[in-house]
Formats: C-alpha cells, sequence, structure tokens
C-alpha cells in the first residue's frame, strides 16, 4: 500500500469512528438528557403557562422564576454572575411564582421574606426546632403545599425550609453559613440527591460565599434584610427571564445548534468526566463543606444533626450514580462524626411507580410523606 492510499484508509477508519461516536452522542444526548436542557425546556413550558395565563386574564403577579442554579450552569446567567460579582442564594421575597406541573397541576411558590418557600411567621421565632436545607426534593417541587415536607414535619416541629430547586452542596453550605448566624436550630437537616455528587471547588458560590466570606443579609434597625445589591440584581435578571427563554429555546430547537453539540461530543466528553471523577472515593469537596460547617454549628450550639439521601427515578434518570455517592457520604460521616446516612432508597423504590411523579422526574405526595416520616422518626427518637 503506497503512502497515499495508507493515509486515506487511516482517515477513513478515523471519520468511521468519529462518525459512531456522533451517533453515541445522540443517544446519550436523547436518552440522558443535561438539566440544563430539561431546565430551559421547563422554562419554555412555564413561560407559555404564564402567556396562557395573561392572555386569560388571570393574575398578573405571577412571575418567572430564577432559581440560584441558573447562574452556575448557564451561559447567560453565570456571564450576568461573573460580571457583577453576585451570586444569589434565593428569589426575591414576598413574591408569587410559577412553579412546576408534573401530573399535579401548575404550581406556585409564596416567598417569604428572605425568598424561600416558608409562612413568613416562621422567622418571628427566635429558634426553630427544623432547619431543611436541600434541592428541589427539599423543596418538594411540583406538590401541593399541603404534600411537602415542609408541611408534614411542621404538624410536629417548627420547621424552617430553606430549599430551592437545582441547589448543590455548595449553595448548601453559603445558605447555612449566612442562615445560621441569625437564627437558632434545634435540628439541622440536610437532603442530599444523586447529582450533588459534584466537586464544585472553586466556583463563583465557594469565591463568594466560602472564601471571601461574603454577607447575603444585612443587621439594619434590629433585623436582617437582604442585602440590597442582591435585590438589585435579582429584580436584574427577572426582567431577562422572559426575553432569554425565549431566545434560548429557539436556539435550542435550532439545527445547526443541536448538530454543533453532537459534533463537539459534548454529552461524551461529559460521561467521561463523570466516570473518571467517581473512580475518586472521596467525599466531594462541597459535600465535605456542608458536613463540616452543619457539625461545627451542632457542636457549638447543642444541636442534632441529619444527613438524608433522596434516590433518582431510575426509569426517568439513569446517569446518576447513587450508590457512589452513598458510599462516600457514608464513609465520610462515619469515620469523622459517627454518623450515618439516613439512606431513603428502600424505601422509596419499594413502589417507585406511586413513590414518584406521573411525569418528571421528582417525588409524588406519597414519596414526599415517606421522606417526612422517616425524618420525624430520626428527630424523634433523638428527642427520646
Amino acid at each position: 500500500m503506497n503512502k497515499k492510499n495508507k493515509f486515506i484508509f487511516i482517515t477513513l477508519i478515523i471519520l468511521f469512528n468519529y462518525f459512531i461516536l456522533i451517533c453515541l452522542n445522540f443517544y446519550l444526548t436523547r436518552n440522558f438528557p443535561h438539566d440544563l436542557d430539561v431546565a430551559t425546556k421547563k422554562g419554555a413550558s412555564i413561560l407559555s403557562e404564564k402567556n396562557k395565563s395573561l392572555n386569560q386574564g388571570l393574575d398578573k403577579s405571577i412571575n418567572l422564576p430564577v432559581f440560584p442554579f441558573y447562574y452556575l450552569i448557564n451561559d447567560f446567567y453565570r456571564k450576568l454572575s461573573n460580571d457583577n460579582k453576585i451570586m444569589p442564594l434565593s428569589l426575591m421575597p414576598n413574591k408569587s411564582y410559577l412553579k412546576c406541573d408534573e401530573g399535579y397541576g401548575q404550581k406556585v411558590i409564596e416567598t417569604d421574606r428572605y425568598g424561600y418557600e416558608n409562612d413568613d411567621n416562621i422567622w418571628n421565632n427566635k429558634e426553630i426546632d427544623v432547619l431543611i436545607i436541600g434541592d428541589s426534593f427539599g423543596n418538594s417541587f411540583c406538590v401541593k403545599k399541603e404534600d411537602t415536607i415542609n408541611f408534614n414535619l411542621n404538624k410536629n416541629y417548627k420547621t424552617l425550609n430553606l430549599s430551592l430547586p437545582g441547589n448543590s452542596p455548595i449553595v448548601y453550605a453559603s445558605i447555612f453559613k449566612n442562615f445560621s448566624k441569625i437564627k437558632k436550630f434545634s435540628n439541622v437537616v440536610i437532603i442530599f440527591y444523586s447529582n450533588d455528587n459534584i466537586y464544585e471547588k472553586d466556583n463563583i458560590v465557594d469565591q463568594q460565599y466560602i472564601k471571601n466570606n461574603n454577607k447575603y443579609l444585612i443587621y439594619r434597625n434590629d433585623s436582617y434584610f437582604i442585602d440590597n445589591k442582591y435585590l438589585e440584581f435579582l429584580n436584574k435578571s427577572e426582567k431577562y427571564e422572559l426575553e432569554f427563554f425565549k431566545k434560548e429555546n429557539k436556539k435550542r430547537a435550532a439545527f445547526t445548534r443541536r448538530l454543533s453539540k453532537h459534533l463537539k461530543l459534548e454529552r461524551i466528553r461529559y460521561f467521561f468526566k463523570f466516570f473518571i471523577y467517581n473512580l475518586n472515593n472521596k467525599v466531594p469537596y462541597s459535600s465535605k463543606l456542608t458536613i463540616d460547617l452543619v457539625e461545627s454549628y451542632c457542636k457549638n450550639n447543642n444541636c442534632n444533626s441529619y444527613y438524608v439521601f433522596i434516590p433518582h427515578d431510575v426509569s426517568k434518570r439513569k446517569v446518576y450514580l447513587n450508590k457512589s455517592y452513598i458510599n462516600k457520604l457514608n464513609n465520610y460521616l462515619n469515620e469523622n462524626f459517627n454518623k450515618k446516612l439516613i439512606n431513603t432508597s428502600e424505601e422509596i423504590y419499594l413502589d417507585q411507580q406511586n413513590n414518584f411523579a406521573i411525569e418528571g422526574h421528582h417525588l409524588s405526595a406519597k414519596g414526599y410523606k415517606i421522606v417526612s416520616d422517616i425524618i420525624i422518626d430520626n428527630i424523634s427518637s433523638k428527642v427520646k
């Protein structure tokens, strides 16, 4: 075989293998979508729902939410955050937001004075029985208020929930660091989910709230308030929201945009990094940070801590490695604090079809009730 034919032969082999990788990337993209794609689709759906509501002359005060995780995983909001050197930890206070619909009808978030989904009067208590911090599962996303973890726990304990959709452990740590200074908590519950198995060191949240010790709250006239710079930034972000989802959804629907993602092998590269990362048996930096902050607080304030793991719906989210993350958390808790992770997987998977939502990947009302009962049982056993 002469040099020319050899070159052509090698080129064809490379192109063939590249074509196979593109096909694999297409399969992974279709069957294991990135959270950002899911969020954008949900945002477009929420936008459609909001427009429909407005056209029907319904409540025009309901807004589209800009959750903290947007500033971490979306190019548009990440640039906005980095350019302004601001990273909010909540939604706007005292506002109504469209939430989601996973088969039980469209829900609405009513935020409290600090931008979380609580009865605002809970903040009038000097001491709170239970603090919950987590992501959309901790927030009990997509079910009515009466079916949430927060509502269930409030039947027994004064419960404050600082969970928001998309939050990750570095955000848990930052929220806890700020709010543990203004209230005393008897019990602290951190809810982990399988996609919390990420590193997060040196991102904008870590730099601002952990490294630089920025304060989200300011003390004025004997009360704490969200610093005005964050409120102004949140207001600006919400004004961009409608425009962003309209443009972004069109971009994602464009053939050239979708083709570019496959040519760059984006999902294959993501999975490669994901599985390489999971070869490391150490608990991720941000998960460790959250645990360490909570344990230090409880040691100094005589409180009890609980770390709860909620599994993913394997029929809809097959990408996350439950077992790997569970082992990392359990080993760290056991070796350093003689504690065990409260793993709800067995109870949730007993009836997966009914414990997860009809649509989407969150828990159903029944699933959240199971998690609530497990938390209550663990807290009551400590009280005894």
